[in-house]
This record gives C-alpha cells, structure tokens and sequence, in this order.
C-alpha cells in the first residue's frame, strides 16, 4: 500500500537539512527537550560571550595591541643604570726595604640616555605597519564574530526545522493510532475485510518508527546549536517558535546592495589595513639604504665605596650609522616587500568578487525561497482538503484504504515541503545578514 511510504518523505527531507542525523530508536518521553526555551537572541548572546573562537581572536587582537607599543619603543629615549663592584688582590712588589701588596675593592655606578633622533622613516614606518595591523586584526575579529553568528542562526533554525518535522511525525502517528482504531471497528463490524486491519497496523509501525527518527534528529540539532554558541551545557531544551524577519534590501537589486557590503564586510576591511601595513612595511625596508642617527649621555662616578665616588664623569655625544654594504639584504627586503604587496592586492580584487557572487548568491536563495514557500501554501490547503474528503469517503464505505493512504501521504509531504521552505527563507536570510556585513 502506498502508507507504507508515509515515512520517507520526512526522513529523505531531513538529510537534506544541514546537520543530518542517524535514524535512532524509539526515545522515551525523558529524552526529548525539558522545559527550558532558548531563543535566537539568547543563543546568539551567549556565542558571543563564550565561543572559544571569538576569545583567541580577541586574545589575538590584544596581542597585536602590544605589537604597537613593541614597535613604538624604539623611538622613545632609552634609558639603562648600570653598577659594578670589583676587588682586586694583586700579587707584593719590592719598593725599597718594604713589600708592598695591592689590595683593594672599587665601586662604579652610571646612568645612560639614548635616543633615536632619525632613522629615516624606519622606525615610524614599523609603527605606523604595526597599528595598521593591529586595525586587520581588528577587523578579523569581527569577521570572527560575523561567521561565529552566522552558524549559531543556521543551527538555530535547523533544530527549529526539525522541531517542525518531529511535530509533523507526531502528529502522523497520532492519527494512524486513530485510524488503527477505527478500522478494528470495521472489521468487527465485518464492514472491512481483515487486510485493511493488517495494512492500519503496518501503517502505524512506519508512523512510529518515524517518530523515533525526527526525536532523534531534534535532539541532535539542539546539540549541534550548543556547539555553535560554544557553551558548555547540555541539549535538554526547545528552541523557540521563530524566524527571521525580512532583511532590509532582501527585494533590491544586487548594485543597490553591493557598496553597503564592500563597504562593511569585515574581511575587506582587513586585507585594507593589510595592505596598508606592508606599504608602511616596504618604506621602512627603502630607509634601510639611509643612516641612523642618534644622540646619547651617561654620567659615571667610580671610588672605593659607593659613598666615596671620584667625579662624576659626563659624557654626550651623536652618532651616525651607515650600512654601506650588506650582502644585498636591504634589496631584497624591499623585493619582497613589494612582492607580498602584490600579492594582497590581488587577493583582494579576489575577495571583492567573491563578496559580489555570494551577495547575488543569498539574493537569489531568498528570491526562490520566497516562491517555494508561496506554492508550499497553496499545496497545504489542497491537500488538507484531499485528506479530509478522503477520511469522510473512507467512513461511509465509498473509498478505499488506498484512497486514504495516498491522500495523508500528499499532506505530509506538503506539510514537510512547508517546513524545507521555511527553514530554506530564515537560512537564506541568515546568510545575507552575513554577506551584507551586519551583526
């Protein structure tokens, strides 16, 4: 019979979603969701406290904070004290009658100013690649997050499609135990012959293993969306009954919407900063041909005792220093600087394509999303209407059981189609979020 099938549609649907699920055995009542609910905000909220990707890339962020203030030391004076203490024992010498022995300790204490007073443009140009640099990182952090979010609402949405598909499941179920009841009626009654009765408990089997299914599959979408608030807790919870609202600009034209994302997406702004940083980084390797120069003052007192010091000596002066010839590694620094500048900027017209294809891409899926969930609706209402003049033929004696097993098969893969459109528009939506470079 046809209700033998009843049970593909909604398993075949269900692989199709992201994180498909093995088919498990029947779950107690104990296994499925307790009483708490976790809402789409309250998922993202907790992804962006506690994801472990979004503290190393804030932990990353920090480190390229302190890479700043490394590049920045060299240009501020630096200053060392220094003390020393030496005991000296030198064997007697003979002067005169007398033996005279050299014995005796000496102290010596200084301090020590040097300050770069141009390099030119090396080291400010290291400074200026290192805040650069810390800007990327800054804007990696954010594409981070971007992503991090993006894949909390994905699993969000499919826990809430397969909360749908397990409501689909039960409420199948529940009617084949109806329609179990019914036909044990009939036969008794001898209006139906004994197959009818043999095919309802087949049908209700299929139904039940069905349901089994879909629990497992929930089960494991919620345990999939703790993974991606990266929480560590348990998956005893329902997901709320949401989706996503429209997008602004989900309806507009693929040009309307393409500067707002060149212009917001993280990941542009990051090879930006990038390629700024290795401009800065090539013009401080060309300032290796040029001098260094620099001012320094010390100021020394040396004694027998730390309280009985002769002086103090001063001491101030300016230095230049030229390398003159290094093997070639100034050249070949600024080669591969300018090499590696090139490169960024191919990677970038790259990633400006990419962001074109896959805005058009999300706008496209919305756009289609759209349509299947109009033409889900209007299968729905026929083909509840099928089933229910298929339930009231069946009672009165003028249809058949296979009349009935066709017509509920058509309303449950009409309900499971309604259910893949809706989780399709709220991913669809999800991602242009993403691609649009909105938190």
């Amino acid at each position: 019979m046809m209700l033998a099938l009843l049970g593909s549609l909604i398993l075949a649907l269900a692989t199709a979603l992201p994180t498909a699920a093995a088919a498990q055995s029947m779950t107690s009542d104990s296994d499925t969701a307790g009483g708490e609910t976790i809402t789409l905000e309250q998922a993202v909220r907790a992804a962006r406290e506690h994801h472990p990707s979004l503290r190393r890339a804030r932990a990353d962020t920090a480190g390229a904070a302190a890479g700043v203030a490394l590049s920045r030391a060299p240009l501020l004076p630096q200053v060392n004290a220094d003390a020393s203490w030496q005991y000296q024992d030198r064997p007697g010498v003979q002067l005169g009658s007398s033996f005279v022995r050299s014995q005796g300790q000496t102290f010596s204490a200084g301090v020590s100013v040097n300050q770069l007073i141009t390099d030119f443009g090396r080291s400010t140009n290291r400074l200026r690649a290192s805040s650069a640099t810390e800007a990327a990182q800054q804007e990696g952090e954010r594409s981070v997050e971007a992503t991090v979010l993006a894949n909390v609402r994905q699993a969000f949405f499919t826990a809430r499609a397969r909360k749908s598909l397990l409501s689909v499941a039960t409420q199948t179920y529940e009617n084949q135990l109806g329609h179990l009841e019914q036909v044990s009626a009939f036969v008794e009654l001898g209006e139906r012959p004994p197959y009818d009765l043999a095919q309802a408990k087949t049908n209700v089997g299929t139904a039940r293993a069905q349901l089994a299914a879909a629990q497992g599959d929930y089960r494991v979408a919620r345990a999939a969306l703790v993974q991606a608030m990266g929480v560590p807790r348990s998956s005893d919870f329902e997901v709320a009954d949401q989706s996503l609202p429209p997008v602004t600009g989900e309806g507009d034209p693929l040009d309307e919407l393409l500067p707002e994302a060149l212009d917001a997406r993280p990941e542009i702004k990051a090879i930006d900063q990038r390629i700024s940083a290795q401009e800065y980084t090539r013009r401080a390797n060309r300032a290796g041909y040029l001098p260094t120069v620099g001012a320094s003052g010390s100021i020394n007192g040396v004694g027998p005792a730390f309280h009985d010091f002769d002086g103090p000596a001063w001491l101030a002066g300016v230095t230049l220093s030229w390398p003159l010839f290094e093997g070639g590694a100034t050249l070949a620094s600024v080669r591969q600087a300018e090499a590696a500048l090139t490169g960024l900027q191919a990677d970038r017209d790259a990633l400006e394509q990419q962001v074109r294809f896959e805005l058009d891409q999300s706008l496209a899926a919305i756009a289609s999303a759209h349509a299947s969930l109009d033409a889900a609706d209007e299968t729905l209402v026929s083909a509840r209407e099928q089933q229910r003049l298929a339930e009231g033929r069946y009672e009165t004696g003028l249809g058949s059981l296979l009349e009935l097993s066709d017509a509920e098969l058509a309303l449950q893969q009409a309900e499971a189609s309604r259910v893949q459109a809706e989780f399709d528009l709220a991913a669809a939506r999800a991602l242009l979020i993403e691609r649009l470079g909105r938190s």
